[in-house]
């Protein structure tokens, strides 16, 4: 397994992922890990084994 930053090709696995860890109404929209990815993708990490996404981890910077 490595542990990667994000790519814009990730978005559909990511998206994958959070309606399958969280029922639809707590599920993050389909535009909220592209926008992260935009705006901060040193924070947007994917684990990936044999070529697959198989988890992620996206944060935000606080002030």
């Amino acid at each position: 397994m490595i542990i990667r930053h994000a790519k814009e090709s990730d978005m559909k696995s990511v998206y994958s992922m959070e309606l399958a860890a969280f029922p639809p109404a707590e599920a993050a929209s389909p535009d909220t890990y592209p926008y992260r990815l935009k705006h901060f993708p040193e924070c947007f990490f994917i684990a990936e084994a044999e070529g697959t996404a198989v988890a992620f981890l996206a944060g935000r910077p606080v002030t």
